[in-house]
């Protein structure tokens, strides 16, 4: 299998750790259970953190689960269930606002997001209880790459198909859907 096509996210999903103190006490957020989500919760869980992967995808979650990983609908967070660190990869404003409304006061709000539409946040929320918001993107390949070789992070689940290059609009099509993690085109 191609592993090495998901080191860029996997890179991506190290820099967190690179740009903010994490402890293994600390309890993890994640919403978004796509590609980048699924490589985050896997980090997190090499770090000792309770975390959980949140999706409003059923079949998202229930891979996560086949991957080992912590994950739930968000319909199983109680409204007054917080984390000291909420990471937002759902490509959706409605997930960082989703976020922060768990996040406790002087959290951390990691955003792996980007959006066509930009949210508006209410400012006052995140002054008032001193949120720490750190965007967060790219990261060096060098410790993906050993993450992989050591097989520490189990990424070939996660191709759920890899086409040859004459199918390329196939594979476009196919990578649209929202069961697809990863779809890859042979050149």
């Amino acid at each position: 299998m191609p592993t090495a096509a998901l080191t860029e996210p996997l890179a991506a999903a190290l820099e967190i750790f690179e740009q903010t103190k994490i402890k293994p006490t600390d309890n993890v957020f994640i919403f978004g259970a796509g590609k980048l989500g699924l490589l985050i919760a896997q980090v997190f869980r090499l770090s000792g953190c309770e975390y959980t992967l949140y999706d409003i995808n059923p079949w998202k979650v229930e891979f996560a689960k086949g991957l080992g990983l912590s994950a739930a609908l968000p319909e199983a967070i109680g409204a007054d269930q917080k984390a000291e660190i909420c990471v937002d990869c759902t490509g959706n404003p409605k997930g960082i606002e989703t976020a922060l409304s768990h996040l406790y006061p002087c959290g951390k709000l990691i955003l792996k997001t980007t959006v066509a539409n930009p949210a508006k946040l209410n400012l006052n929320k995140i002054v008032m209880n001193e949120f720490n918001i750190i965007g967060s993107r790219c990261g060096v390949f060098e410790p993906a790459l050993s993450l992989l070789s050591q097989k520490l992070i189990d990424v070939e689940p996660m191709i759920t198909k890899v086409f040859p290059f004459d199918e390329l609009v196939e594979a476009f099509q196919f990578a649209a859907q929202p069961d697809t993690i990863k779809a890859l085109i042979r050149h």
